[in-house]
């Protein structure tokens, strides 16, 4: 409350209390009967006190409903001083769009991603500043269409070009704003420059390729000379040295496997192996390919089974070698991380034009936070490892190559 209204309320106390005062005076020097002048002279009194009170309560509201607002204020400024430093300071670019997808706001992120400054940015349409040759007509906008009330938010990875022509990867998070009085902003996009991310990829791509190469032919002979010992066609061996040209040999095999799963990847990446497309049925290949893991099931007493459809299934057109890998690999996984006495079920369902294939086992699962790591190169969860210390956590990622080569989609759903 401000000092002249303090003064204006002190004031009118006082010309009130003035007021009754005289009205106490006057009624005492006219009545001739001493109670109206008593119960005047109360009414009058307790009128004014009830008026100062009540007063002096409004005041200290006003004053504190005014202490509550400055503050609320100084949050609210302190928030936009934060967010306005997050807006401008951070590395990745952000893009404010309103409901006819023109630009309201850019970070200085973007100018250096894309050479658009503010000026040329605000007020165009987002289809003319950040083009895209795959989504022409709503540029980088397109992704704010794929929002629902199911997915709230919605990314993909895309090329665009920027301001000179030159095309640039990027990773895009579109979410919609939240709608409040006095906001035009419609939404918001997330972008992240992954051109140097791609390279640093490319380079430990050929870097891996390169090496496996070179190693792989130098451990073909270091194993042939070893079987050569073992087997004696160079000369007798004690017992004491042939259990340790064994344990040479067993280490050879593993560096020999992990090279040649390298070599996949490193083809399968570059397009250099050819999918075999052909028609094929997929009963048949998953009961060879279950047959085939059966006597390492009954190693571990598991049950593993394939369940039959309940109708007949089209052919599917496949690499039926290369798929054959991937449920290998998959019930491989299950039976070497499934306790004795377990389960592994591999199902196949028709869905339309796609085929559901499933490997599901009662082993020790996957921790939540490893599910979205699974199908990375050489990742291994982190509650195997003191099960198979052998692993070379590339089997998922090979498996993904292929699924994807088929324009097919694998994932994993697990509780530990």
């Amino acid at each position: 409350m401000s000092v002249m209204s303090k003064y204006t309320t002190f004031l009118v106390d006082l010309l009130i209390w003035a007021a009754v005062l005289l009205t106490v005076t006057i009624v005492n020097v006219l009545s001739k009967s001493p109670f109206p002048v008593w119960a005047s002279s109360l009414s009058a009194i307790l009128l004014a006190l009830y008026w100062t009170l009540r007063t002096n309560r409004a005041q200290h509201k006003a004053h504190s409903e005014k202490q509550d607002v400055e503050k609320e204020n100084r949050e609210i400024s302190l928030q936009k001083e934060r967010l306005e430093t997050l807006f401008a300071l951070t590395h990745d670019g952000i893009v404010v769009l309103d409901n006819n997808n023109i630009i309201m706001d850019i970070n200085e992120a973007i100018t250096a991603m894309t050479g658009y400054t503010k000026d040329e940015s605000i007020g165009k349409p987002c289809a003319e500043v950040f083009r895209s040759e795959k989504y022409k007509t709503t540029g980088l906008a397109f992704g704010l269409k794929m929002i629902s009330n199911t997915r709230p938010s919605y990314y993909e990875e895309v090329e665009i070009l920027t301001r000179d022509g030159r095309p640039i990867d990027i990773g895009a998070r579109f979410t919609l704003s939240k709608p409040s009085p006095g906001h035009k902003s419609a939404g918001l996009i997330l972008i992240r420059d992954l051109s140097k991310m791609h390279e640093v990829e490319t380079l430990e791509h050929d870097f891996v390729s390169m090496t496996s190469h070179q190693l792989f032919t130098p451990l073909s002979i270091i194993r042939g000379y070893i079987s050569m010992l073992i087997e004696g066609d160079i000369g007798k061996t004690t017992p004491k040295q042939k259990h340790f040209l064994e344990q040479s040999l067993a280490s050879t095999k593993r560096m020999i496997h992990l090279v040649s799963e390298l070599l996949s990847i490193s083809r399968l990446e570059e397009h250099k192996i050819t999918l075999n497309f052909a028609s094929v049925d997929l009963q048949s290949l998953l009961s060879e390919t279950v047959k085939e893991l059966e006597s390492l099931a009954n190693r571990k007493k598991i049950i593993l089974r394939l369940v039959s459809p309940n109708r007949h299934m089209s052919p599917a057109n496949i690499d039926g070698e290369k798929i054959a890998q991937v449920v290998q690999n998959l019930v491989d996984n299950s039976i070497k991380y499934t306790h004795e006495g377990g389960r592994v079920e591999v199902k196949c369902q028709e869905r339309g034009d796609d085929f559901l294939i499933s490997v599901s086992d009662n082993g020790i699962g996957i921790p939540s936070s490893d599910i979205p790591k699974m199908f990375q190169r050489f990742y291994r969860s982190s509650n195997v490892l003191g099960i198979d210390a052998k692993g070379t956590g590339l089997g998922l990622y090979i498996a993904k190559i292929i699924v994807e080569r088929h324009n097919g989609k694998i994932w994993v759903e697990s509780q530990e």
